[in-house]
């Protein structure tokens, strides 16, 4: 019952998955034992969780929203995104659109902002520093 694997991490002797699908991500063991699971809505891919990163010592995840429908994303990302503490349940950067690919730059946060084309650094304590669009379309 896991299934639409969107990343994987590893911290501490163990490995965390995302199902972007069922709004999950679990936590195992080096024999793939499950150790532990964070279930965000049973709405069927209603979050669009995606993304996991180690951030100052917390594991983190980037979501486009915690919608309450199935895909309720489609069309309503923008300022939705979120990165949140996985084991507190804190949301540290709000405010966000389409985030992806969360990367720890010394002791700041990296991530794509990729909605609004644009690349994003964070403070530790979750405040923007900087950002640079990049026009991507093609």
């Amino acid at each position: 019952d896991f299934d639409d694997i969107h990343d994987v991490l590893y911290d501490s002797g163990h490995y965390y998955l995302v199902s972007t699908a069922r709004n999950q991500i679990i936590k195992i063991n080096a024999r793939g034992d499950e150790v532990q699971r964070w279930i965000f809505s049973k709405e069927k891919d209603s979050w669009h969780i995606n993304c996991l990163g180690s951030w100052g010592g917390r594991i983190i995840f980037s979501a486009f929203g915690d919608f309450a429908e199935s895909r309720g994303y489609k069309g309503n990302t923008e300022d939705a995104g979120f990165v949140q503490d996985l084991l507190t349940g804190s949301k540290i950067i709000t405010g966000l659109s389409q985030p992806h690919s969360l990367v720890e730059l010394g002791g700041n946060l990296l991530l794509a902002n990729s909605e609004k084309e644009e690349l994003v650094e964070f403070s530790p304590i979750g405040k923007l520093i900087r950002s640079k669009r990049l026009n991507g379309r093609i």
